[in-house]
């Protein structure tokens, strides 16, 4: 995912050129960062790139070796699901058996060894039927973050997603199946890093909003 407005990052960012798009942490901008860290896993002609008519010029300026026809550009920017649920509908197309990986173009990560670890777990248990996210631990409370509680230990890990936000008052995270505490080795912040299998899609939207439901359900014109 390439879209982004360039807001959270200000002023080093700007609406015409967001922070995927920089170089923040070493020579290559973060985009780049982030084809280069997952290629030994995913070959080069299986990456999509999802962004908007405003940075798709850039960003095949900046990733030469990803194919014009491998750029999934929005009509309209409407957050994280509906990218995601766009990009399913379009690679569902081509592979309707295929594991989808979602993956922000504008993360830091140092260590790439144990990140493929956990992405060539998450798309072995997405094989399996699993809808898949990845967290990190937290260090700080942070309202601006999705937060993560650890179920049981099945053949993988499974999670529930809390979806209030946290009391800062209180150090606390609620959610509607529980509540855990800041800092507790069960709890992780939601690190927008996901996998699913395609045939799956739209059932992990269905108890969220109906409309995106419909919307993923429907065939395009």
């Amino acid at each position: 995912m390439a879209g982004g407005s360039g807001t959270r990052f200000w002023p080093l960012s700007r609406e015409a050129m967001p922070k995927q798009l920089l170089r923040i942490d070493g020579e290559e901008t973060l985009i780049q960062q982030t084809i280069a860290r997952v290629s030994p896993l995913i070959p080069l002609e299986r990456i999509h790139v999802v962004t908007n008519k405003n940075h798709a010029e850039q960003i095949r300026f900046q990733v030469p070796e990803i194919g014009k026809d491998n750029f999934i550009i929005e009509p309209a920017a409407r957050n994280t699901a509906a990218a995601i649920g766009l990009a399913a509908i379009y690679l569902n197309h081509y592979d309707t058996d295929a594991v989808m990986g979602v993956l922000p173009a504008d993360h830091i990560v140092k260590n790439k060894e144990k990140f493929l670890q956990a992405l060539e777990c998450a798309f072995a248990a997405a094989r399996q039927g699993y809808l898949v996210t990845i967290g990190i631990r937290p260090v700080r409370p942070e309202t601006g973050y999705g937060y993560i509680h650890a179920g049981g230990a099945l053949r993988f890990d499974e999670a529930n997603i809390f979806q209030h936000p946290i009391n800062e008052d209180e150090n606390q995270i609620k959610g509607s199946r529980g509540q855990g505490f800041q800092g507790s080795s069960e709890e992780a912040i939601a690190a927008s890093i996901s996998a699913f299998s395609l045939h799956l899609t739209p059932r992990p939207l269905d108890p969220l909003n109906p409309d995106f439901q419909k919307v993923f359900s429907d065939e395009p014109s």
